[in-house]
């Protein structure tokens, strides 16, 4: 247990504080614009074998692991520094 709790704040710290702090950084600089590279994992693991499965705008986040989480964490937290000339 104490494993799985120390790989969840990894990836936290990593995926998600990390890029809310790098980002931070840019916009304070002057960066006029950022890209940060999620990942699909945030939709879940995968579909069924030979069927396919498309993600839209409107596709809502459903994580199954610590490293979709921390994403979806980092994307919510990207979002609120958006806006302006940014």
């Amino acid at each position: 247990m104490q494993i799985l709790a120390q790989s969840k704040e990894l990836y936290r710290a990593i995926n998600t504080d990390l890029a809310i702090m790098i980002e931070s950084k840019a916009k304070k600089d002057g960066v006029k614009q950022f890209i940060f590279p999620s990942s699909a994992i945030i939709y879940g693991q995968s579909s069924p074998a030979n069927t396919s499965c498309e993600i839209t705008e409107n596709t809502l986040p459903s994580p199954s692991n610590f490293y979709g989480d921390s994403k979806v964490q980092a994307e919510i937290g990207l979002r609120s520094l958006a806006g302006g000339d940014f």
